[in-house]
């Protein structure tokens, strides 16, 4: 984890570095600037910056959402104007946030394909193509499921029922058909 004490700038060298050997991921992508500071890139898109000693990463929408709601960081606004960006998260300077962390959570998220309406969570997921949750679990329940961080029907292997009844839109009928999907899959709820 990157100590939050040591000032931004020294934070994001140290991220750039760890980034250094990875394939296909650049620093500024022909020397230009997005958003006013030097940005990482995986196949040409922007996955992490730093701006005003500030990190951002762009990351799932629901991920956001979710770190947002618990204060660990804040929407990007990059013209200042109150236009907030959906998919990208600042996280400040002092945070505790493992901003190396958070940089490879938006690297898998932003080198993954994506369908042009739905841009799902990045959290890896089996190597097996991926499983799509049941119809008919409804899409509260789905919404609710991909803002925890479960984007296939494989990743609630041996999750405890218990964890996902407080989410919502997971009532019982929810909860029966994801079982029986699991079941059909050789897995199981805890």
């Amino acid at each position: 984890m990157l100590d939050p004490l040591r000032p931004a700038q020294e934070r994001y060298a140290t991220l750039v570095a760890a980034f250094a050997t990875t394939t296909d991921v650049t620093q500024g992508a022909n020397g230009t600037r997005a958003f006013g500071a030097e940005a990482l890139h995986v196949g040409g898109k922007i996955f992490a910056l730093l701006t005003r000693d500030r990190l951002v990463v762009k990351l799932p929408r629901q991920r956001v959402d979710a770190l947002v709601a618990t204060g660990e960081g804040e929407r990007f606004d990059p013209r200042r104007d109150g236009r907030l960006m959906k998919e990208w998260l600042v996280v400040a300077p002092t945070s505790n946030q493992d901003w190396l962390a958070l940089a490879h959570e938006a690297l898998t998220f932003v080198a993954a394909p994506h369908e042009a309406t739905d841009r799902g969570p990045a959290h890896p997921v089996s190597p097996q193509p991926p499983v799509a949750f049941p119809r008919g679990s409804g899409a509260p329940a789905t919404r609710a499921l991909a803002a925890a961080g479960y984007t296939e029907l494989r990743q609630l292997a041996d999750v405890a029922a218990a964890d996902l009844r407080p989410l919502h839109g997971m009532g019982p009928k929810a909860l029966r058909l994801l079982q029986d999907a699991l079941v059909q899959e050789g897995l199981s709820l805890a």
